[in-house]
């Protein structure tokens, strides 16, 4: 079976953009080059790129990438564990089971996950953001591409751990909400913010498995999903309840109304 290492290594130099050298996906480097193996079929060859960066499936820049950089309010109830969705995927993107031991934990020697369910997911998401206005000024200079490389890849480790089968080592710690670039994670976020980016995250599960022909999440799976997100998004830390969005360019009357804010309890699932 191919290293994971190996695979990741090949999805990270053929994806849109730079999706990255974190310290748990490949060793890093300096300086840039071009595009080495295939791209991913899950973006469109006339993408423009990502997040206003200029980077395009013809260019990536290697960078280290430092993992999630979200914090965890512990003043909020107790960590909401994770899903345990990891061998539903397994079965409906890759056709195989990898068993007990890897049913919770992604290793080497586990089905190829990073550069099927889980590439595809991310991929969904951050095209969906980078096209909202919501989140209009994730672009230079405030992203750099270095962030956005690094936002990239942090999503593919937080994708595994989130649906429950962390790679090891290096992302079996608590879970958080992973879907702030970590060069934002001092930046105040508003409970739109996180409502919004909680949404666009579950419907690029939701979109990943109707590229692949699968079959959507049931409702109790889709409930499952949405109130993980919320429950997480509700335990960053200096959260501002306001359904204004930091970083929009949206015209005064443009996008859409903020979710009511969901209730914040305890209960940890």
């Amino acid at each position: 079976m191919t290293s994971p290492n190996t695979r990741r290594g090949r999805i990270l130099r053929g994806s849109v953009a730079p999706l990255l050298a974190s310290f748990f996906f490949v060793a890093c480097s300096g300086g840039t080059e071009g595009p080495v193996g295939t791209t991913s079929e899950a973006v469109s060859s006339s993408d423009p790129g990502l997040f206003q960066t200029g980077l395009t499936r013809a260019t990536w820049h290697q960078a280290c990438g430092v993992g999630s950089r979200s914090e965890f309010d512990d003043g909020i109830g107790c960590r909401p564990g994770p899903l345990d969705l990891c061998p539903l995927f397994d079965s409906e993107f890759i056709g195989v089971d990898g068993g007990a031991a890897c049913a919770h934990v992604t290793t080497d020697t586990c089905p190829d996950r990073v550069d099927t369910w889980d590439i595809s997911i991310v991929l969904n998401f951050a095209i969906s953001v980078s096209g909202d206005c919501r989140f209009g000024q994730w672009a230079p200079p405030l992203l750099t591409a270095s962030d956005v490389a690094t936002y990239l890849n942090d999503l593919l480790a937080f994708t595994l751990q989130f649906f429950g089968c962390p790679e090891e080592p290096g992302t079996t710690g608590p879970l958080t909400f992973g879907l702030i670039p970590a060069a934002l994670a001092g930046d105040r976020f508003t409970t739109a913010d996180l409502d919004a980016l909680s949404d666009a995250y579950f419907a690029a599960v939701q979109q990943a498995l109707a590229d692949n022909g699968s079959p959507p999440l049931t409702n109790e799976q889709a409930f499952l999903v949405q109130s993980k997100l919320h429950r997480l998004a509700r335990r960053v830390p200096n959260t501002a309840v306001s359904p204004q969005f930091n970083f929009s360019t949206c015209a005064a009357d443009a996008g859409a109304p903020a979710p009511v804010p969901f209730a914040d309890d305890v209960t940890c699932f």
